[in-house]
């Protein structure tokens, strides 16, 4: 088993204006804060290694977002777009190290990192949208997500009943 105090904190602000012709601008910052609260040694093979203690991971997110109304149209279809930065902590299981249990007992382990940083990504999105009368409107919305940092697995090669580990990468989703 595995003692450690992992913990998170988040805040956000926003700033919403608006002019006198109808257009509306926001200004957001979200501020994400984690640790995994593992001590863990510097080189696992080395026993005397010194011990390093995971701090603080801070990420600070900007958000921005306008919003215009088209002329002409007596302020019934407006146009909107939006960028924002996003974040989250990986998986807690990725921080600790932990065996794979298989049937023919070859202690394939995966060697966790306590010191993992956030997996991010980065937002668009641009809308139409169209109020027919009181009671219907329409709109249209594209957005685009790009992710970067994702924590993932894969298991190295090696000769059967050798201790395989389980390396951590990193995959980009273009």
């Amino acid at each position: 088993y595995a003692r450690f105090f992992p913990g998170t904190y988040s805040g956000y602000a926003e700033a919403d204006i608006a002019t006198d012709d109808g257009m509306h601008f926001q200004f957001g910052v979200r501020v994400e804060a984690f640790r995994s609260g593992i001590s863990f040694r510097f080189d696992r093979a080395d026993f005397l290694s010194p011990i390093v203690e995971t701090g603080w991971k801070i990420s600070i997110l900007p958000r921005v977002g306008a919003a215009f109304p088209i002329p002409g149209t007596e302020g019934r279809s407006a146009l909107r777009v939006n960028f924002g930065r996003v974040a989250q902590p990986p998986d807690f299981q990725y921080f600790l190290d932990s065996t794979i249990g298989d049937s023919l007992r070859t202690d394939v382990r995966r060697q966790g990192n306590p010191n993992l940083a956030f997996e991010q990504g980065t937002s668009y999105e641009a809308g139409l949208s169209h109020m027919f009368n009181d009671n219907v409107a329409l709109s249209l919305t594209a957005f685009r997500k790009n992710l970067d940092n994702l924590v993932t697995g894969s298991v190295r090669p090696g000769e059967l009943g050798t201790a395989d580990r389980l390396a951590l990468g990193r995959l980009v989703i273009l």
